[in-house]
């Protein structure tokens, strides 16, 4: 009988087709055949209100086929049978992140992620190891920095271009409302601070020399991730099979996404290559009422590719375009929220339209 650690679990449950939870039909009864993998003395979390904790679990099939005692789960092992130790750890039935961005946040794994990063300078030895890392002329990509964990003042252009200077970095924050970037980025998207951005953006400027600090905020940002190379049909695949790879390994098995409709057909292009190893609940970005009915045929094509991949009789629900998603404001860090009283720390603001100022 072969035994395994238990830090191999996470990676066995979610790397294949195993994306049921621990449900709640699951039970401690001997199967006929032996399982192909138990895992033994752990605090076993269940979705079962009549059996909530458990200390071993059986896998036959891909399927959970028993919850139990371990003497009990250990009855359901042969020679063949793959048993896991877990050494008193706990196991949870699978997450589903509610609220994300997954396929926007791809540029995370294969660029620089400063999430939940609270100092500067690991920041920037992060952006440097990305620049070394990268095929020269990629732009560096990614984010999640969030100035609020650490000296309280937006970073600069300047501090980027301490570490990158001759390609552009572009690195959204951790509310995907505002960019930072270095002077290469500002120079590509021709930037300056008397440039027109739309309605709600603004190009922060020094105070003292009145240029771009290297923050633009909102729709401003839009003036250079417009002018990023697109990525190929099979980069934007093996980015997200990577970000989903990555979600698994963290134990998520499900996510609400939002992002365009366009990108929902990059999970789609995994259902049918046998790649996606989450359910998606897809939510597509679109403002204008006019353009729902579009969207809600692309939804239906969505559909009835997934259903004809088969894997939905192996997996069970795997993708579907379920909702639209609008923005009206922004965020309370950088201001862009619209707020009912004044904010705080900027008299007489609100939130709106924001101008560029000085």
């Amino acid at each position: 009988m072969r035994t395994k650690k238990s830090s191999v679990l996470l990676h066995q449950l979610l790397a294949g087709t195993m994306l049921a939870a621990l449900a709640a039909g699951s039970s401690s009864t001997v199967a006929n055949a032996a399982a192909d993998l138990i895992a033994v003395n752990g605090d076993v979390r269940t979705v079962d209100p009549n059996t909530p904790r458990a200390e071993a679990f059986a896998v036959e099939d891909g399927k959970f086929v028993a919850v139990g005692t371990s003497a009990e789960i250990r009855s359901l092992a042969d020679g063949q049978t793959t048993v896991l130790d877990l050494g008193g750890k706990t196991v949870t039935p699978g997450f589903i992140d509610g609220h994300t961005h997954l396929t926007s946040g791809t540029d995370y794994v294969t660029g620089v992620d400063l999430s939940y990063i609270p100092d500067k300078e690991t920041w920037l030895k992060k952006i440097k190891e990305a620049d070394e890392r990268l095929p020269p002329g990629v732009w560096i990509t990614g984010g999640g920095w969030d100035y609020t964990l650490g000296e309280g003042k937006l970073p600069t252009k300047e501090d980027i271009d301490a570490v990158v200077k001759d390609r552009p970095v572009v690195l959204r924050d951790i509310d995907f409302h505002s960019i930072w970037v270095n002077s290469k980025a500002l120079e590509i998207g021709g930037v300056t601070a008397k440039s027109e951005v739309p309605a709600g953006g603004e190009i922060v400027v020094d105070a003292k020399t009145g240029e771009p600090t290297g923050i633009l905020l909102e729709g401003a940002g839009d003036l250079i991730t417009n002018k990023k190379p697109a990525y190929s049909d099979k980069e934007r695949a093996e980015a997200l099979l990577q970000t989903v790879k990555f979600a698994n390994s963290v134990g998520l098995t499900g996510v609400h996404d939002m992002s365009s409709i366009a990108d929902v057909y990059d999970y789609l292009k995994l259902v049918e290559d046998k790649n996606l190893s989450l359910r998606v609940w897809y939510g597509f970005f679109e403002d204008k009422a006019a353009n729902i009915p579009a969207a809600a045929k692309d939804r239906d094509a969505v559909d009835s590719r997934v259903a004809a991949s088969g894997e939905t009789r192996v997996k069970g629900p795997l993708l579907t375009v379920g909702y639209a998603k609008s923005v009206v404001d922004g965020v309370l860090s950088t201001h862009t929220a619209y707020l009912l009283e004044n904010y705080s720390d900027r008299t007489g603001w609100k939130g709106g339209a924001i101008p560029v100022r000085g």
